[in-house]
Formats: C-alpha cells, structure tokens, sequence
C-alpha cells in the first residue's frame, strides 16, 4: 500500500526511489489569466494518482510544479497513461492521453501548457518527447492553440547536469 513517502517535495526524489516524475502546468488557479483548470491522472504502478493546481508549489529550483511522485518500474520498465483534462470556462473539456515510458533510474518531468507553436521555432535543448493535442474549439484564446505535453527524462547521477 502506498504511504506519504511517496510523494516528495525535495529537489531530487529520495535515493531509495528507483524512478519518479513531477509535473508542471498552468492552472487559473496557480497562473492568472488562465482560463482553465487541469487536472493530471497516471498510475504510478501501485495505485491511480490525481494531481491538480493544489498539488503546485514553488520549488527552491525557482520552478511552479508538483511534488516528486514515485513511480513503480520493473526488470523491463514502467508504461503508463498521463491524462490530462482542461476543464475550460464555460464547461467545455479537453482530454489528452500521454504515453509515458519509465525505466528503472529515470526521473521524468511531464509539461503540460496550452499556446500556439511559431512554424519557425527552433527546439535545440527542448525535449523530443512533445505532442500536441486539439483544444475543445470553444476553449481557443488564438486560433492555433493547442495543448502540448512533452516530458525530459534523466538518471539519478544527472540532476547538477547542465540543460
């Protein structure tokens, strides 16, 4: 059964842990002018965990997110879903599925963040796992809006590495 230790608000997760992940996202109720709120779903290999704007804090690294949660791999690794619901003004819902991979001594950081990607950006240092995922079409701010979620991963020995 899962305990508090669980779950961590330290900078990296406890070294007893063989992988976690934390979350960061915008919410109306973290980021003003946001017009939604988030709600985040995984299973962490022991039970089903729902995180929301109450689970964001600001971390001594300078970033909003949520605590570490510990995550479950076996020999071969860990597969789950991160679901990510947009309750928009207005009750109108997004839901995206996120396939998320963990192996053993990785710790994730799943983004979650509605804007409109410039054709002409350049994502040299951004991660390789992003998706974008269609908004309800009366929750758009621009017409090309999207939500986008994408995840870094490193192992324990990387956390002072530089980005």
């Amino acid at each position: 059964m899962p305990t508090v230790s669980d779950v961590s608000t330290d900078v990296e997760p406890p070294r007893s842990w063989d992988a976690a992940v934390f979350f960061t996202f915008a919410d109306s109720a973290w980021v003003p002018g946001a017009d939604y709120r988030t709600s985040i779903e995984f299973h962490d290999g022991s039970q089903q965990r729902t995180v929301t704007a109450r689970d964001l804090f600001d971390a001594p690294t300078g970033e909003t997110r949520t605590p570490w949660y510990r995550l479950r791999p076996g020999r071969d690794g860990f597969s789950t879903v991160v679901r990510i619901t947009l309750e928009h003004a207005g009750g109108a819902r997004t839901t995206a599925d996120y396939p998320l991979t963990i192996q053993r001594d990785e710790f994730v950081t799943v983004l979650a963040r509605v804007y409109t990607r410039d054709r002409n950006e350049w994502y040299i240092s951004m991660p390789r796992h992003r998706k974008s995922f269609p908004l309800h079409p009366s929750a758009r701010a621009q017409p090309g809006d999207s939500l986008w979620v994408e995840h870094t991963g490193r192992n324990r020995e990387c956390f002072d590495c530089p980005n």
